[in-house]
């Protein structure tokens, strides 16, 4: 009995935290974050021309993605230097993902294809009914990393947060 008193006043406490009355509760976004592993073949090892990333993204069809280098992958990030990218113009979209490696002009193979991920919604304001007002935050399930090694291309992983 004492632990379910302990947990309730913990899920109260947090449930009410942060929000005077009238006040709206912090804005939540979703997305996906991308990792990039740099290609195994030790082309962008130090000493090596600098190596840059393009990731592209698409949208999956009837829960599928389009194959590697399909006309359907869009230029979201044309390069960058970085190993990682949030993107968080995702929200309620169905997607998928591919990079590829710039180097001295030219570009690698597509890298494996990552997804479709389901990106949930961000939550609109919620009505207000007197002095009340409820605000259902969509539930996100845990996806694990989704990863394929390649040894002359880059690595895409991913996960919805």
């Amino acid at each position: 009995m004492k632990t379910l008193l302990s947990i309730f006043v913990v899920v109260a406490v947090l449930s009410f935290a942060g929000c005077a009355p009238g006040q709206m509760p912090p804005a939540t976004s979703h997305g996906v974050a991308l990792t990039i592993t740099a290609p195994a073949d030790g082309s962008c090892a130090a000493g090596k021309p600098a190596c840059t990333y393009a990731i592209y993204r698409a949208a999956a069809a009837n829960g599928l993605c389009p194959a590697a280098g399909s006309t359907a992958f869009v230029a979201v990030v044309p390069s960058q230097s970085a190993l990682t990218f949030a993107d968080n113009s995702v929200a309620g979209q169905v997607v998928c993902y591919g990079a590829e490696t710039l180097q001295s002009g030219g570009n690698s193979a597509p890298s494996n294809i990552v997804g479709p991920f389901t990106v949930p919604a961000s939550p609109t304001a919620p009505g207000v009914a007197g002095q009340s007002a409820a605000l259902d935050a969509p539930k996100l399930a845990p996806m694990p990393e989704q990863t394929v090694a390649k040894n002359d291309m880059p690595v895409l992983s991913a996960i919805v947060k």
